[in-house]
């Protein structure tokens, strides 16, 4: 009877430790022990706040014909991202695979669009190495947007983590309007940083509905796997 009592007991803390580690990685850690507790109606007030979008393209093509494969390689890399952002204090929001979108500043009330910035510019080089060390060509753009949020949780069956407002809205844009390998910030988001990052005003973006993005090129020091080929190649070429 003491053995049972034990194993019952053992296997309640399992299934508790199992529930705690699902809702760290699906919402902020800050509001993943009150949903544990029973609140899941949680709504943050407007706030200040920054938003990063990245879109990945190459994690549905690719020199492996399994889907399955291509899934996992998609799960792995989105694992070592969110892990990434955990450890840069940024917090993840409802979002997929190829287009995960996490949020700085919400637990502050705060832009943070440093802190947001120096999370993708890390992100951008792990993504790199993971695409060498997989063999998928993979192109990332980044839209990055600062200002008022409001975030909460949605859904029932299975709880997520959103954000609404124009930074969403605008972030969204600028990764599917960038470059490969580019990072694109809003005005309101590079007026905060400091003179440690290059910038280069982006003229002529215009999305679909006809609007005019005010918006720059961030070019943190890092070579993309194009540019790394390119100057190989020259490298090559020059010796005698």
């Amino acid at each position: 009877t003491v053995d049972r009592l034990r194993q019952q007991e053992d296997a309640l803390i399992e299934a508790d430790e199992e529930m705690t580690e699902l809702l760290m990685a699906a919402l902020p850690r800050r509001l993943a022990l009150q949903v544990k507790e029973g609140n899941s109606r949680i709504v943050e007030a407007a706030r200040n706040g920054t938003i990063i979008v990245l879109r990945i393209e190459g994690l549905v093509e690719g020199d492996s014909n399994d889907p399955t494969d291509l899934r996992e390689l998609g799960v792995d890399l989105l694992g070592e991202l969110t892990q990434v952002a955990d450890d840069h204090g940024i917090e993840p929001v409802h979002s997929n695979s190829t287009q995960p979108m996490w949020a700085a500043g919400l637990a502050s009330g705060e832009l943070e669009a440093e802190q947001a910035l120096e999370f993708a510019t890390e992100c951008r080089a792990r993504i790199a190495a993971f695409g060498d060390l997989s063999g998928l060509a993979l192109e990332p753009r980044f839209g990055l947007a600062s200002g008022e949020l409001v975030a909460g949780l949605v859904g029932t069956d299975r709880l997520a983590f959103d954000a609404w407002g124009d930074p969403v809205r605008i972030a969204t844009s600028l990764s599917a309007i960038g470059e490969s390998w580019q990072i694109l910030g809003d005005g309101r988001m590079v007026e905060t940083l400091g003179d440690d990052w290059p910038l280069e005003r982006a003229y002529g973006l215009v999305v679909l509905a006809g609007e005019q993005l005010d918006a720059w090129v961030i070019s943190p020091e890092m070579e993309t796997p194009e540019e790394d080929m390119v100057t190989a190649n020259e490298d090559a070429g020059a010796q005698p």
